[in-house]
């Protein structure tokens, strides 16, 4: 319909004329559209005609049923097959060609879902029976509504294609194959460090990355060197393994090398490192652990013995180093007992206990039949289970060698047990049978030092040997029985016994007799089925002991002892315990012994002495117990304490009171000595004596009434005086003080002046009488300790300058020179002044009254460092005897010398002094010598010091 038709119908309906207009154009410009599309399409249509010509891929079309409904027309072309018998059918409707089925479950999954899918491949046979791969993808048509339709997709024929990648992948396959079979790891990295390839030894290598399969291509070698050290610890990462890791890309960035280095803590690999031409690195992985072994275990071997070290115990170390096996030994073989003695073992590497064990049942004894040698690489405590140093370890692995004599003789064998199986091809046969040779080698040198050590032995030894068989055949002698029995060399060496034991007869041997009643007699006792042990007495005066056993196969093995100085020794020893005897019963002293019984009780073994007879005792106690019954009562606390002593092994010594036969007791002590064993430790035998101590204890007894009556006259004495001292100081104290006052005239002139002289005579007598009686009471009250010192702080110095003023005018009276010097003024004392200044007036004023004229007094004080006080009093008097020096310490003692009676004094001026002196914890002495001069010492101890 043309636009002008349009638009006179439009105008004719009614609608305005632009309506109309534009609807003409829109009809028109549609029918355009459609005009291009149409040329589009056709042209498409010639250019998927033109592709498909060309293209090896056709499309195809399904239903909502999965059944083909359409191909495209290349498709016969492609596959040679009509499309149109395969219209209606599904694609595995169309297989002929039994494949996975969970394969085509998933696929079928897939198609359920209305899911997409892509490279689908599967195998089915042509027309020609040729078998052909196809890849399909496909993709779900939906309608407007989103109703299933089916697929839509594409399909190619890629046999072609397969056949050529099987056969590169053959290929590949047969290169990895032969790179696998290598014994060493191999792989190749690129210039950039990573992993091209790697063969399976390399990639089993590394089990921290999944067992290898995290050793994949393109992994740096940085990984691989951080697995590597990762398997090599046992413990977490720290500062010095990354210092390892970067020391190892250093060596990997520097080829060539060749490294050694740890792995899997038990193994050793050898790596090296070679550049290729493309800038990479070919790495190659030996694993050199068995050589390494082989290496330590000749090394032991060789250096072992060198250092000091058991070749038994350095053989069995390099065993189990060699095999890297928990336990390897060397044992002996005793045929007669069918066992073997573990000479030397090693175990988790240290040195084992050795021990013995039977061979039967065990694969030791393999090692003793047909074969030298065995070897079990598993199960071997499963083989043996009778074997129970198998069973205790585990084993499953066991290797054992015989040793050989140079005579080919078996006699022993050297063996080795680990826990873990080993490989079925046995390792290091060579090695092992080398140290089984060097062993077998040690043990016979070692019997051979032996026997000859033996020997040597055997013909030293001090009692003489002799062994013979049954037949009175000579087995073995040594020097000293030829020397003990008198027989020739060439005698022994003829071998018949009984012709020695004649010729012995025959010059009187044994004693008279028939001859051969004599060698019979002496066959007879050699030949006793038990062990026998004789003495003879021989013509030359020597006494023999001749012990006998019989061996098991009817031998016997005699030896000859020389026990002459033995029996003149036993005999000197009875003489003198005869001897000791008879002394002992002479003397009054008790001697016993108290043995330990069947029953465990201390009995009477001997006693001697006439003590008992002597103290008319009812016995003498037949065990340590009855000795209770002789002692009072009040002294048995005594007699148990000392039994105790006794048991502890103790010497004891207590004096008791026995119970005699007369009412009073008798005093006596007990000394006795515990005996034990030497071997066990325990109280075998008491020996001991008893001595009558009776006349010293009443002696004591006397003495110590007696010193008790003087201690109570003493006493009564001081007593006395101190209280007749009281009763004399209050008159005497009146009269010094009337005397006084009529001596001055205080109450007015006395007449006559003869009357003031004598009242100065008075004052003066009772002054020193006073002086006399203080003295007393003084040396009263120190015997009786109520002396009492009233200790203050003062200078020495003062005290010293205040004593010397008091005695400085009798001094010049006498003539006498007075002076003191002092080593530190200002040294103060903590004491009691008073009466340390009575010692030195005491002092001062005896050495000024036995000074004869123009004699000299000297005091000095002197400070000895950490010591105290040293005040010496030095005068060049008449001096004392030193048989006298003792005697003026003593109260009320005054020396008869030349000038003594010409002085007075009562002799308690020295006795008090030093009293004093004693009570500050001081010393006073006193050295002299006659015609020159006495010098009295005060020694204060650092007590007396004040703190300044």
């Amino acid at each position: 319909m043309s636009a002008g038709v349009l638009l006179s119908a439009a105008l004719a309906a009614g609608l305005p004329a632009c309506a109309a207009i534009w609807l003409g154009w829109a009809l028109h410009s549609t029918r355009r559209r459609q005009r291009t599309l149409e040329a589009r399409k056709q042209a498409l249509e010639q250019e998927q005609a033109a592709l498909q010509a060309i293209t090896e891929e056709w499309r195809w079309e399904t239903d909502a049923d999965h059944r083909f409904t359409w191909f495209s027309d290349n498709y016969v072309n492609l596959t040679c097959n009509p499309g149109a018998n395969y219209i209606g059918k599904t694609r595995w409707e169309l297989m002929n060609l039994e494949v996975e089925p969970g394969y085509w479950e998933q696929h079928r999954r897939d198609l359920e879902a209305h899911r997409p899918f892509r490279n689908l491949i599967y195998m089915c046979r042509g027309p020609d029976g040729a078998l052909r791969v196809f890849r399909t993808s496909g993709q779900p048509r939906f309608d407007a509504d989103g109703t299933f339709l089916g697929y839509r997709g594409v399909a190619s024929d890629i046999t072609g294609v397969t056949n050529t990648g099987e056969r590169a992948d053959v290929a590949q396959r047969r290169l990895q194959e032969a790179v696998d079979s290598m014994p060493q790891g191999l792989a190749l990295f690129d210039a950039s460090e990573r992993l091209i390839v790697a063969n399976k030894v390399y990639r089993d290598s590394f089990t921290t990355l999944d067992k290898g399969a995290g050793l994949k291509h393109g992994i740096t070698f940085e990984e691989v060197a951080r697995a590597a050290m990762s398997q090599r610890l046992d413990r977490p990462w720290n500062t010095s393994d990354e210092a390892a890791i970067q020391h190892r890309l250093a060596i990997y960035r520097h080829p060539p090398y060749r490294i050694e280095q740890g792995y899997n803590l038990d193994r050793t690999i050898e790596i090296t490192g070679n550049r290729t031409a493309e800038g990479g690195q070919v790495i190659l992985w030996t694993d050199i652990t068995e050589m390494k072994r082989r290496e330590s275990a000749l090394t032991l071997l060789v250096t072992g013995p060198a250092r000091g070290r058991d070749f038994l115990e350095t053989a069995c170390e390099a065993l189990s180093v060699l095999l890297d096996y928990r336990f390897a030994g060397i044992a002996q073989l005793d045929v007669k007992q069918n066992c073997a003695h573990v000479l030397s073992c090693w175990q988790d590497g240290q040195a084992g206990e050795t021990f013995s064990y039977d061979l039967e049942g065990t694969p030791c004894a393999e090692v003793y039949r047909d074969s030298s040698h065995c070897y079990f690489a598993r199960q071997a405590s499963e083989r043996f289970p009778k074997d129970e140093m198998l069973v205790r370890f585990g084993g499953q692995a066991f290797v054992g060698e015989a040793l050989f004599r140079q005579n080919a003789e078996k006699i022993g064998h050297i063996f080795a047990v680990h826990d873990q199986p080993d490989r079925e091809e046995e390792r290091h046969r060579d090695i092992v049978n080398l140290i089984a040779r060097w062993v077998a080698t040690e043990l016979e040198r070692r019997e051979a030092e032996e026997e000859r050590m033996q020997q040597i032995f055997f013909d030293h030894m001090t009692e003489g040997i002799k062994v013979i068989d049954r037949e009175l055949n000579i087995l073995a002698y040594n020097k000293r029985f030829l020397e003990v029995a008198n027989i020739s060399p060439e005698m022994m060496a003829r071998g018949d016994y009984r012709e020695i034991i004649r010729q012995s007869a025959r010059r009187g041997d044994y004693g008279e007799g028939d001859t051969e009643e004599l060698v019979q007699q002496r066959i007879d006792r050699l030949f006793l089925p038990r062990p026998c042990v004789t003495e003879e007495q021989r013509p030359n005066g020597r006494s023999l002991e001749i012990r006998t056993n019989p061996l098991p196969d009817g031998g016997v093995v005699a030896t000859y002892i020389d026990v002459t100085d033995r029996k003149q020794a036993e005999e000197r020893l009875r003489e003198s315990e005869h001897r000791y005897r008879l002394i002992s019963d002479l003397a009054s002293d008790l001697v016993f012994s108290y043995g330990l019984d069947a029953r465990g009780r201390l009995s009477l073994e001997w006693h001697a002495g006439s003590l008992l007879s002597h103290l008319d005792l009812p016995g003498m106690p037949e065990t340590t117990d009855d000795w209770e019954s002789l002692v009072v009562h009040e002294d048995r606390s005594l007699l148990r304490q000392c039994l105790l002593q006794l048991a502890r092994g103790e010497d004891c010594s207590e004096e008791v009171r026995l119970r005699a036969t007369e009412e009073k007791p008798v005093w006596v002590r007990i000394l006795a000595r515990a005996e034990r064993d030497f071997e066990s430790g325990r109280l075998k035998r008491i020996l001991g004596a008893v001595q009558d101590v009776s006349e010293r204890r009443n002696a004591e007894a006397e003495m110590l009434q007696a010193m008790q009556a003087t201690e109570i006259a003493n006493r009564t004495k001081s007593e006395f005086l101190a209280t007749m001292s009281h009763e004399l100081r209050t008159p005497l104290n009146a009269i010094i003080g009337f005397a006084e006052i009529m001596e001055h005239q205080m109450l007015g002139p006395l007449g006559d002046e003869r009357y003031r002289a004598y009242s100065h005579d008075i004052r003066e007598s009772g002054t020193h009488l006073l002086q006399i009686i203080n003295d007393i009471l003084e040396v009263s009250k120190a015997e009786a300790g109520r002396l009492e010192l009233y200790r203050e702080s003062f200078g020495l110095q003062q005290l010293i300058e205040s004593s010397t003023r008091l005695v400085q005018h009798r001094a010049e009276n006498n003539g006498v020179s007075l002076d003191y010097t002092m080593a530190a003024p200002d040294l103060k004392l903590y004491a009691d002044q008073r009466r340390l200044k009575q010692v030195l007036l005491n002092l001062l004023s005896n050495a000024i009254k036995f000074t004869p004229a123009e004699g000299q007094v000297h005091l000095e004080v002197k400070q000895v460092q950490d010591s105290g006080v040293t005040i010496t009093i030095q005068d060049s008097g008449i001096g004392i005897g030193s048989e006298d020096i003792q005697r003026v310490f003593e109260p009320f003692t005054q020396l008869d010398t030349g000038l003594g009676r010409r002085h007075e004094g009562t002799g308690l001026g020295l006795p008090l002094s030093r009293t004093l002196v004693e009570l500050h914890g001081g010393e006073l002495t006193l050295e002299s010598t006659p015609g020159k001069g006495t010098q009295v010492t005060i020694h204060l101890p650092p007590a007396c010091l004040a703190e300044i």
